[in-house]
Order: C-alpha cells, then structure tokens, then sequence
C-alpha cells in the first residue's frame, strides 16, 4: 500500500513543549537530535561515555531509530559542560536551559511531522479526524508479541510469559533471531542455545536461566523495568484498540466508515469527531464507570480471563477516541525516485502528544 522510513530523512519528528529557561536550576534541559539512533539507546550511550547511570537522563517519550528525531532530554545540571563538548556519531546535543522541575514522561505537548510517504499508487486524502489507535510500535515490529507477554504477567504465568519472550518465533524475524527461537521452543528447560550478543536483554535473561531454570520469577528481573511495563502497557493498547474497533462498528454506518491495518486486526475508522473516552484499564477501573465504553472494556476484560486486581498497581486511564490534526500539509503526488513505477508525496501535520503518525498515514491512505 505504501512504505515509510525507507530511509531516516523521510520521517522527521521534533518534540513541541512548552518551556521557560531560567538562568539556574537543579537540571539542564537539552534538545537531541538522532539518526538511526532510538531514544533508549541513545541515552544508554551518552549515560556509558560520562560513566554515569543512564536513570540520571529523563525523557518526555520514545522516538523510533528509523527517522530523524528532536525530542527534549534533563539530567543533572552538574552534567552539562561534558553534555556540551560530547560528540557520538548521528547525535547533537543542543542546550536548552536550566530548570528546577524534572522532564516527565507525557510533557511534551504535542510532536510535529515530516513524512515522505513512498510506493503509493493512489494519492493520500485529506482527513480532519483520525481515530486514536496504537500502532504496531506498542505491540513490537518484528515481533507483535508484546500484549500477549504482558496478558500472561498479569495472570502470574511467569514461565509462560518468559517463554513467549525468548522462544516465541515471528515470521518477520531474521532467520538467525528464528533459529535459535525454534530451539528454545523444542528444548524448552536447556538453555544453552546460543543468543546472538546484541540481543542482550535476551542474553540476560538466558543466562541467568542456565544458573536457575526454575526461577521466573528471577529470570523476570533481569529484564530493564521501562520494558515490563510496556508489555503490560501493550495488553491496555490491545485492549484499547479493540475497544474503539467495536464502539464505531456499533455506532456509525459502514458507508460512513474505511479500514485501515495493523499487525493484530483491521481497525474501522471514520473522519468524524468522537466524543467518546475510552478507559485504558487498570486496578481502579470502576471509577470510569460512566463512560460510554465502559461495558465493552469489561466484557473484553472478561473474555481475556483478566481481573481489575490483577493489574496490581497499574492505575486505569483515559485516552480519548480521536484526536484532530493541525497544520496539515499535502505535497501534490510526484514520481517515486525509490521505487520505480509508484508515487510519493511528503506530509506535513501536528498531533497530541501519544498519538500515532503512522496512525495518520494510514487513515490519509485508507481513506477514499
């Protein structure tokens, strides 16, 4: 249908948050710009060059490695004058200010976008509204798997979950990441197949398996805390997903209606304000019991076998089922340098911060 970051220039993203430098402050705000970097890598990187604890950086949100990204970093304000001289191939640090508040996850208020979207036969179409899906980032690219780890962790199935983790084969896996999968599978309890090295969560986690085959529970623990709960994370996205799926199914006509795909299902869309708020579920989901979705995350809940308890601390929220676009731009369709024979525009919008762009491209795409 088409295709995305087929180099890193064609998606540009930056980061827009409103911030005011003070002359002083408890931390130093910077803007890192990367290519071909992830933000979680590239903080790893910068925290081993300074030898300091990569906890000591905070973010707003997750930048995809495949594009060209700005987004806005914090650290201690002792780190600074290292911060200004380093230099890492594909980053550039920029300083921004000082300021006594620390940069939280969800403080950027919205991202902006540059997107070259390659291998078109159709143009886009302009849409007003898209609908507030996750896209197959929160449930993992190569392996979509993500919901289904953290649908187990919630139940207290940690072999399940760890086995899911390492030995789970993917069809868009390299034959290498396959391989060694498909013999975890067949010998599941001898874990001492070979991981290649940069896979070193995974390396972790198989490593300490081959000490204690029996400890989950432990082999659960080696795994960096930001990537637990984002398993539990991707099982509210499913269920979020699902969700939104159903209510406009139930709600809108399907003339009135278009698709569009990701990795787990075809998710029905419409250009169309939407009053809706969903719950993202959670221990204390009850006191979203007013909203008009309620039922449809409980009946789903239900059908999964998953308990409101069983999400322990996780707090429920809410997103809300759509979202507008502003400062939407539509280049005129010319010939695809790329891929001969197709045709690409590049796309200009802003959206609220945890939106997906892709989510964008597609409806843009699906819509006709």
């Amino acid at each position: 249908m088409f295709i995305l970051k087929q180099k890193p220039e064609d998606f540009i993203v930056r980061e827009n948050m409103y911030f005011v430098p003070q002359k002083n402050g408890k931390y130093a705000y910077f803007l890192l710009t990367k290519k071909n970097w992830d933000t979680l890598k590239a903080i790893d990187k910068i925290a081993d060059i300074l030898k300091v604890n990569r906890k000591n950086f905070s973010f707003s949100g997750l930048k995809d490695k495949n594009s060209v990204s700005s987004q806005y970093i914090c650290c201690n304000s002792s780190y600074k004058p290292k911060l200004a001289k380093l230099k890492i191939k594909d980053i550039k640090l920029k300083f921004i200010g000082y300021s006594d508040k620390q940069l939280n996850i969800g403080s950027n208020k919205s991202n902006s976008f540059k997107i070259v979207v390659r291998k078109l036969r159709d143009p886009l179409s302009p849409v007003k509204f898209v609908c507030n899906y996750y896209d197959d980032q929160r449930f993992g690219f190569m392996r979509p798997i993500n919901h289904l780890i953290g649908k187990e962790l919630l139940k207290g199935n940690l072999e399940k979950a760890i086995k899911l983790y390492l030995a789970s084969p993917c069809k868009n896996e390299t034959e290498e990441h396959k391989d060694f999968r498909k013999k975890l599978e067949q010998r599941w309890g001898e874990f001492d197949v070979f991981i290649p090295g940069y896979l070193e969560n995974e390396v972790r986690v198989v490593r300490f398996l081959r000490r204690n085959p029996d400890d989950f529970a432990g082999a659960l623990n080696t795994i960096p805390g930001r990537i637990k709960r984002l398993f539990v994370n991707a099982f509210q996205a499913y269920i979020f997903n699902k969700t939104l799926d159903a209510y406009i199914r139930k709600t809108y006509s399907k003339s009135d209606t278009f698709t569009i795909n990701y990795s787990l299902r075809k998710l029905a869309c419409i250009d169309t304000p939407i009053e809706a708020q969903i719950p993202l579920p959670g221990f204390d989901l009850g006191k979203y019991d007013t909203c008009s979705c309620y039922s449809i995350v409980k009946k789903l809940l239900k059908e999964e076998g998953i308990k409101t308890s069983m999400f322990g601390k996780v707090k429920a929220s809410i997103r809300y089922a759509c979202f507008g676009i502003a400062n939407l731009k539509i280049s005129k369709p010319t010939g695809d340098d790329l891929n001969k024979g197709y045709i690409k525009q590049t796309v200009q919008f802003t959206i609220p911060s945890g939106s997906f762009a892709t989510i964008v491209i597609k409806s843009l795409a699906c819509k006709k």
